[in-house]
């Protein structure tokens, strides 16, 4: 009975989450003429979702004939590649007694409270593009990449959305007082009150910080294509954060200076997004319409990849001086300039792009009537995020795909 082919396995698995890889071949080309077949198999030996410490990674990689002297000099070179994931987890922790990820640089792999995990497609890609040496497997990463980003990841299987927008901060109206309720009276929706919303209240809860350059505008430079807007503007957060750092793809800051950062990003019309969830998340993206599949995917009225934010845009004509700024820098061409701005609710995301922009205080953001759906923490985001590749894997072996 012929062996498994290794490499398609691999492939299996970034396909699972993302669907079928357009330059499959290319991709997996790229792969064999960068990983050999020993290497391949040592990250299948790790778990399809989750993470293992050193100790029970080497534990089967020497059932399977490689020692730990072998198996070490594997990590070394997969981590920055980003076919393995890894982060430090420290003796410190926080308040619901989880230890703190801890950003260390990848030193030693036997290091205390290290774990490994499986690299998913989305992770090795950015650590691909971010390499300052051209060689295949960057290559066939980049078309990738770029091949998502201009099909507004249209081949994603799931319709959990990854990311959630959120307005630039200065954008934000006021929260509605807490007021005495008297028995009997309606209660308003408690989320109106909670800070899912307000970056720098996110940023200043989250322990470790790192900052990398856009993975997507990183792409559209190796493809040609290169924009205007600034490039180190990705924030990681606790084991993403270690993660990139662990690779050399990242830099560790503090909240000031990731706050610094975010007011760039505002000031050069870029679009926040975190992840869907409440909570503890794993990045801030920085966005523009040229480069982010995530926003190329709503601006074809897709809402897997990534889903608008609480608010909408509401006109005020008699300030308005008719300017065209804010159509000028919407970025889902949502507005429009006739005698006055008309508004479409449809395209409007709620970024609050055109009301940081305005010059003149005529456009608000007001909250929606339905909020979209945003989960309690990143786990149980994810975990939904999986049934549903789960259920697309299931139902294509059902149908033969």
């Amino acid at each position: 009975m012929p062996s498994r082919d290794a490499y398609e396995d691999l492939l299996k698995y970034y396909e699972f989450m993302i669907g079928k890889i357009p330059n499959r071949q290319e991709f997996k080309d790229a792969i064999r003429q960068t990983l050999t077949e020993e290497e391949v198999r040592v990250i299948l030996l790790l778990p399809f979702f989750g993470e293992v410490n050193y100790e029970t990674f080497a534990r089967k990689a020497r059932k399977h004939g490689i020692p730990p002297e072998r198996l070490d000099q594997i990590i070394q070179k997969l981590v920055p590649e980003g076919f393995i994931g890894t982060y430090t987890i420290s003796d410190e922790k926080d308040r619901s007694g989880r230890a703190y990820p801890a950003p260390a640089p990848l030193t030693n792999p036997r290091s205390k409270g290290r774990v490994y995990m499986r690299g998913e497609i989305v992770s090795m890609t950015e650590l691909q593009v971010r390499k300052p040496e051209h060689d295949p497997m960057r290559q066939a990463a980049a078309h990738w990449m770029n091949a998502m980003i201009e099909s507004g990841g249209t081949t994603i299987p799931t319709r959990t959305p990854y990311y959630r927008v959120v307005p630039l901060e200065a954008t934000l109206p006021e929260a509605p007082q807490r007021e005495v309720i008297k028995v009997g009276e309606k209660i308003e929706d408690p989320r109106r009150i909670l800070p899912f919303d307000v970056v720098s209240q996110i940023v200043r809860s989250e322990r470790v910080i790192a900052v990398a350059d856009c993975y997507c505008r990183r792409t559209k430079i190796i493809m040609g294509e290169g924009c205007n807007h600034p490039t180190e503007t990705c924030l990681y957060f606790n084991e993403l954060a270690s993660f990139q750092v662990s690779a050399g793809r990242a830099r560790p800051i503090d909240a000031d200076e990731a706050l610094q950062i975010l007011k760039m990003a505002a000031n050069a019309g870029l679009v926040h997004s975190v992840s869907n969830c409440e909570g503890r998340i794993s990045s801030i993206c920085n966005c523009c319409i040229h480069a982010c599949g995530v926003m190329k995917s709503m601006a074809m009225g897709g809402r897997n990849a990534g889903n608008v934010s609480r608010y909408i845009v509401t006109y005020h004509d008699e300030t308005c001086e008719r300017c065209g700024v804010c159509v000028e820098v919407c970025p889902m061409s949502a507005l429009s300039l006739n005698g006055s701005v008309s508004v479409n609710a449809e395209r409007c995301i709620g970024c609050g792009v055109c009301v940081y922009q305005c010059p003149t205080q005529s456009l608000t953001l007001t909250w929606r009537k339905t909020f979209p759906k945003i989960y309690t923490d990143g786990n149980s985001l994810m975990r939904r995020i999986t049934l549903e590749a789960l259920a697309g894997l299931v139902k294509n072996k059902v149908l033969g795909k």
